[in-house]
């Protein structure tokens, strides 16, 4: 594993801790290359400060190995500088394959300078590796053109990747191929070491232990001790920033009681010197500098006891501007059992979102609302009682049944291990040399094998060998050949058959297992040629082999149709995909004006049926597959949201004549005109088309040109 590591801050080196923690207790043999012992001081953890407070460290127990990069200023000295952590992360990295192998992968996890050289060293030792990206490489760093060209190249070579569904599609579109995305679809916090037992931290003796020096002096450490003992507290922990909402805290506080009430607000935190010293003059400013106290960033496994020494801990990250970063900061504090504050921007995209309820099991507030904040500050620090029974309650009724560590470190091993196993047969099945792409197609072609058999000289002319590079494909035994081509077979065919889930389950799996057979004599696997293909390919033979079958349910070849179109657009890319629209803001819903052209957005589909597909669908879902229905025509519009997952829903007749003529070459007056004919009436189109294209517009069915942008749209936000 090659990534950020504790002394470095940040969930990136916390979930790089903990991850390998749990390889680790599976068994499993992990090296860690890390260039975390070289991380700058406003991003380093300060274990020092922390020694003798309460949570043992998962690294003394843990069986990771760590190797760290060094710094030698008497030969690092080149012009212009820079320190070379691509170059020091690979070469240490190789050297431990070498001395340490043989490894299974290598793990990239942040793309800068990590993944490049998780590259490196799969390109020099020839291991398989794979990547993760966090947020702020791929939705800031890819946006530098000269680093854009060289993720691009890393990204499309990784044997793997684990990437959240927000992301995938983009990495699709920028060519990485479907059946290498993976997904940690599980994710639990340690609750060994977060859990509502957890021993309170004594603030004041951390306090105490900080040495006045460096960048920001006089910050953490004041000649009078600031916490007091006994007094409620309100905690938050994280970089210093005004997206994190710290300014919001600081300021909502200075508006409670408890500012004159020696309440105490702690935050750990650091980041830039710019950053904390601005803070600490916002609080000088409002007059809360003695209810304040800094603290340096503290180790993952010191947060339990940070967490129990407050009686409310807040997150109030808003206006992000990374739209895929997900913090698991709410998820640390509920699972101690803290009363948590939370910024309702953070609240709406949790997956737990219908389980948070204000003042119950949680506080919810919006941070930029400095008296709605302040009422759920005042709140917990004036009850700090009904404070930790608010907190209580949070672990009970949401970490509780959120959290499963045990299950999460089974699933990450399991998960890895058939990640690694499906890599490993993706090299053997990939072709670079003349000699594996024959060897290649003497796996996945039945003809040419028999071909081979009898004639080798013959079926390896068109191919540019060596005398010894073909004595050596001669001598493959043969009955191995066999056995691992019907190996690769199989698993073409589990995964093409997978894609049809619904069809499989009414025609039979046998049956669709048999139209796979035809197909793959027809169409073996070349050896470049992509799973998405093959599926897509597959998909529409399917089509035709069961709309030809007179003895399977008259509705099957709509339901396979429905499934292969579902299908496709989980596969294919669109230009919307592209990684620098990550965090576009969406067109805004407006009256389209009488001079734009309407036309259809990327991806949508207009699909008719014979059967009402999606009751059907549905049906063979709860395993109710109807053996006949009545033919009920229905309209689907499909598209892709914008997680990435494809969505059909029902429209009439009306409307889905409508989006045949938003073809981007007629404006709403010739699309009245075309309707009105059809339908044999004008009265009332007019209005209904205006309502409905604003409808659509809204829902991102239809968009318009930059140059007929909607009525009130910014420029900037055209189609």
């Amino acid at each position: 594993m090659i990534g950020k590591y504790p002394p470095i801050q940040g969930g990136v080196s916390r979930e790089m801790l903990w991850d390998s923690y749990a390889l680790a207790s599976m068994g499993h043999e992990v090296h860690v290359v890390t260039n975390a012992s070289e991380v700058e001081a406003a991003f380093r953890l300060q274990d020092d400060l922390y020694a003798g407070q309460p949570g043992a460290d998962p690294r003394e127990e843990s069986a990771v190995r760590v190797h760290q990069t060094a710094s030698d200023p008497r030969t690092l000295r080149y012009v212009p500088f820079a320190n070379p952590f691509v170059s020091k992360l690979a070469g240490t990295a190789a050297r431990v394959v070498e001395d340490h192998g043989p490894f299974d992968f290598v793990y990239g996890y942040y793309l800068e300078p990590y993944g490049v050289a998780a590259h490196l060293v799969s390109t020099w030792t020839g291991v398989p590796y794979g990547l993760r990206h966090a947020g702020s490489d791929i939705g800031r760093l890819y946006r530098h053109d000269g680093l854009r060209e060289t993720y691009g190249h890393v990204a499309r070579s990784a044997d793997f990747w684990i990437a959240p569904t927000l992301t995938s599609r983009g990495l699709h579109h920028l060519g990485v191929e479907p059946e290498r995305l993976h997904r940690h679809v599980r994710h639990s916090v340690p609750t060994p070491f977060f859990h509502q037992d957890a021993e309170p931290m004594n603030v004041a003796a951390v306090q105490d232990r900080i040495n006045e020096d460096g960048e920001l002096s006089g910050v953490y450490r004041r000649r009078e001790r600031s916490f007091r003992q006994g007094e409620p507290t309100l905690g938050m922990y994280g970089k210093a920033g005004d997206t994190k909402g710290m300014s919001d805290l600081l300021r909502a506080f200075a508006a409670t009681p408890g500012r004159d009430a020696g309440h105490n607000v702690v935050i750990a935190t650091s980041g830039p010197a710019t950053e904390v010293r601005r803070l600490y003059a916002l609080a000088e400013q409002l007059g809360i500098r003695r209810n304040l106290t800094f603290l340096p960033f503290m180790p993952p496994w010191k947060v339990p006891s940070f967490i129990a020494a407050c009686d409310a801990v807040a997150f109030l990250e808003r206006d992000f501007p990374i739209g895929v970063h997900r913090p698991l900061v709410p998820r640390e504090i509920l699972a101690c059992g803290g009363c948590l504050i939370l910024s309702r921007d953070v609240a709406r995209y949790q997956l737990y979102a219908d389980q948070l309820r204000d003042a119950e099991n949680c506080l919810l507030a919006d941070p930029r609302d400095v008296g709605e904040l302040g009422d759920a500050i005042g709140r917990a620090l004036g009850d700090p009682v009904t404070a930790r029974a608010i907190g209580r309650r949070g672990h009970d009724e949401i970490s509780r049944e959120l959290e499963d560590w045990e299950g999460y470190v089974t699933y990450v091993a399991d998960n890895f291990a058939r990640i690694a196993s499906e890599a490993e047969s993706r090299r053997t099945e990939m072709t670079m040399a003349e000699t594996q792409a024959a060897l290649a197609r003497l796996y996945v072609d039945e003809a040419f094998r028999g071909w081979f058999a009898h004639a080798p000289e013959e079926a390896l002319r068109k191919y540019e060998l060596t005398e010894p590079e073909k004595d050596t494909l001669k001598a493959i035994d043969k009955k191995m050949v066999d056995l691992f081509a019907q190996t690769l077979r199989n698993k073409r065919r589990g995964r093409l058959v997978a894609t049809f889930p619904l069809t499989s389950r009414v025609c039979g799996r046998e049956v669709v297992g048999r139209y796979f057979e035809r197909y793959y004599d027809l169409h073996p696997a070349q050896p470049n040629m992509l799973v998405a293909e093959h599926a897509m390919a597959f998909g529409r033979f399917l089509v035709d082999c069961i709309a030809v079958t007179a003895s399977l349910p008259s509705y099957a070849t709509d339901l396979c149709r429905y499934e292969q179109a579902m299908s496709e657009m989980r596969l294919t890319p669109l230009p919307t995909d592209d990684l620098l629209l990550l965090d576009a803001v969406p067109p805004e819903g407006a009256n389209v004006a009488p001079e734009a052209r309407p036309v259809l957005a990327p991806g949508i589909r207009v699909l008719r049926f014979d059967y009402d597909i999606p009751s059907i669908a549905d049906a063979v879902e709860r395993g109710e597959a109807p053996e006949s229905a009545r033919r009920t025509p229905v309209v689907l519009v499909m598209r892709v949201l914008p997680q990435g997952l494809p969505e059909a829903f029902r429209v009439n007749e009306a409307t889905a004549a409508l989006l045949d003529l938003c073809t981007g070459d007629r404006t709403p007056a010739q699309i009245t005109a075309l309707l009105a004919t059809r339908f044999g009436r004008r009265a009332g189109i007019e209005e209904a088309l205006s309502g409905a294209l604003t409808s659509l517009l809204a829902r991102n069915v239809v968009r318009v040109g930059a140059e007929h942008a909607p009525t009130g749209a910014d420029e900037s936000r055209g189609a």
